[in-house]
């Protein structure tokens, strides 16, 4: 249903209202394909019984999958950018920012994220296992 490449996730405060759009829209469309535009309807229960994960988990699994391309050099984007490693060397070092636009760019965001993950998960190197693990970590912990 989703692409696998991150573009633009809005996280933080400012951008509530859009996640909410973006929400309502999967809820649209979970009527859309069951045909029941009945007021007493549930989109909730039906986005469920579709089997469809929530818009800000998908984005989650997203954006974890974008530092995992990072980190294990399958993209070209330099590992420079990312904070120094802690000394297991699969966490990052946690970077705050004083502006909050740079709090919740990526970065921040999404190592905050992988630094919450289990070890066994950020150890996969391959992609698709990877995000295999990751998306049944994640449903669970939900």
């Amino acid at each position: 249903m989703f692409a696998d490449l991150t573009v633009w996730n809005p996280t933080g405060p400012t951008n509530a209202g859009l996640r909410d759009q973006l929400e309502t829209v999967q809820r649209k469309a979970a009527r859309f394909v069951n045909n029941d535009w009945s007021w007493v309807s549930s989109p909730t229960s039906m986005i469920k019984e579709l089997g469809w994960m929530s818009t800000e988990l998908v984005r989650k699994i997203n954006n974890l999958m974008m530092l995992h391309k990072i980190v294990n050099k399958k993209i070209a984007i330099p590992t420079s950018i990312l904070p120094k490693c802690s000394r297991d060397g699969l966490r990052f070092q946690q970077t705050l920012g004083r502006v909050l636009a740079y709090s919740n760019s990526f970065i921040p965001t999404v190592t905050k994220w992988w630094n919450k993950l289990p070890s066994n998960i950020i150890g996969i190197a391959n992609e698709d296992q990877f995000k295999s693990k990751l998306t049944e970590h994640l449903i669970k912990s939900n």
